[in-house]
């Protein structure tokens, strides 16, 4: 497995050690673990770029009903 050395500040340092103690791992792979859920669990990059660039007339914010059409809820 590929190592990688990372230099960080004394507070983070003592983060991912509290973070790594609670989860029973070490911080290596405490660490590890953190980067892979950043990495694969967010949208890409060019998410943000796609905004707007649907130009299908189809494509359309639905009619939001009347206020009047809900359904009674008792005061609490």
């Amino acid at each position: 497995m590929p190592q990688l050395s990372l230099f960080v500040d004394e507070e983070t340092l003592d983060r991912i050690e509290s973070q790594a103690k609670v989860s029973k791992t070490s911080a290596s792979k405490y660490a590890a673990a953190v980067l892979r859920k950043y990495f694969f669990n967010s949208w890409p990059e060019s998410f943000k770029d796609s905004f707007g660039s649907i130009t299908d007339d189809s494509f359309n914010v639905p009619h939001e009903p009347d206020a009047v059409l809900d359904a009674y809820r008792e005061s609490l």
